[in-house]
Formats: C-alpha cells, sequence, structure tokens
C-alpha cells in the first residue's frame, strides 16, 4: 500500500519536506491551497514542491477542480 498526502494548506507547507519524507508521494490540492494562500504565490509553492519531490525520487499529482463548463462544453 502507498501513501499519498495530499497538501492543501500552509501548515501542510510548513512541513513539506517531512511529509514529502514519510510519504510514497504527494497530491498537490491547486484549489484548496488556492483558498489558503495568495494565488499570486500558489504556482513557485507547487514549483518548490515538485523540485522537493523530485529531488527525493517522489512522485507528484496536481489536482485541480474542474469548472462546471468544462464538464458541459466539451
Amino acid at each position: 500500500m502507498m501513501i499519498i498526502s495530499k497538501i492543501e494548506d500552509m501548515e501542510a507547507m510548513r512541513n513539506i519536506e517531512e511529509i514529502i519524507d514519510l510519504s510514497d508521494g504527494i497530491m498537490i490540492a491547486r484549489g484548496d491551497l488556492g483558498m489558503n494562500v495568495h494565488i499570486e504565490t500558489l504556482m513557485g509553492l507547487e514549483k518548490h514542491m515538485i523540485e522537493l519531490c523530485n529531488k527525493k525520487h517522489k512522485f507528484v499529482i496536481t489536482a485541480t477542480q474542474m469548472l462546471d463548463s468544462m464538464t458541459h462544453n466539451v
């Protein structure tokens, strides 16, 4: 069984290295994280997490909520 940690708030960001070390990979919850941090910093945080995971040979899932219009206007 694999452990995938969902990163969704600043508490997780403050502990990101320990979380990555204890997990098989992380899932960056862009929607949740975007509600908890300034949108201007979101991409930088994402890049930082991806770089840390790559360095530690862990995988990263970037998840985002689909807009309603994306499900109806295909």
